[in-house]
């Protein structure tokens, strides 16, 4: 008998497992990444109401109620990250890469505030070396600034502040480049902080952060060689 040349669609798109129960939920086929991106997170590598395969949870100062990182449906994108958690005062929220990655790199991340009285927004975090040391670039709409800092042993510094303005329920895109001892932030690709430290000098894991209460979207987490952003 000829086999229908449909059936074998139709016979992928009702797969099952053992049980009778459909099979779960997998990524999309991800993209080759270029040969100077060292790693991408985005809806290529996500699963619904999961983690990322391989990423930790963690936390600087944490209180025994760690937040939930999960992939879901975001506003005005597509399967996205987010942050749920109930955290308060000097408590950050983290989720690191399986690996360490090198130190001189740039990274990306689109963010979108959520929810939070007390705190909103977020940011990258790079050179980590475990949940209290690393450092830490991000934007809070609540103070209306973007801030990087360094965490060392739990304790947060300041390095730089600029005041911006940009509306919490619109995505906004983070981007961070460090080389040696150099920093610079910018946000939505206006240059905004430079600065320089040599606390962190070699590589680590590179992650996401948010601060106390701060629910928090993110997509598109993209590590790459550095260019200064003259190069770019």
């Amino acid at each position: 008998m000829r086999i229908p040349a449909w059936l074998p669609a139709v016979l992928t798109l009702c797969a099952c497992s053992a049980d009778g129960r459909p099979d779960e939920p997998t990524p999309a086929t991800p993209r080759p990444l270029p040969e100077d991106v060292h790693l991408r997170l985005g809806a290529e590598q996500l699963v619904p109401d999961a983690l990322p395969a391989g990423w930790g949870v963690a936390e600087t100062n944490g209180a025994g109620l760690p937040a939930t990182w999960s992939a879901r449906a975001a506003p005005a994108a597509g399967l996205a990250l987010h942050v749920m958690t109930t955290n308060a005062g000097s408590t950050y929220n983290l989720l690191l890469s399986p690996e360490a990655l090198p130190a001189d790199l740039e990274l990306s991340v689109r963010v979108r505030a959520d929810t939070g009285e007390e705190d909103q927004g977020g940011g990258l975090v790079w050179r980590a070396q475990g949940p209290d040391d690393y450092y830490v670039a991000r934007w809070n709409p609540l103070e209306d600034n973007v801030r990087v800092y360094k965490v060392e042993g739990g304790v947060r510094t300041l390095f730089q502040n600029a005041d911006v303005e940009a509306a919490a329920d619109g995505w906004h895109t983070l981007g961070v480049t460090m080389i040696g001892d150099r920093i610079t932030v910018a946000l939505d690709g206006e240059p905004l902080l430079d600065t320089l430290d040599e606390t962190f000098p070699g590589a680590g894991r590179v992650g996401l952060w948010t601060k106390a209460d701060a629910c928090t979207w993110f997509d598109e987490l993209v590590v790459r060689e550095p260019r200064w952003p003259e190069e770019r």
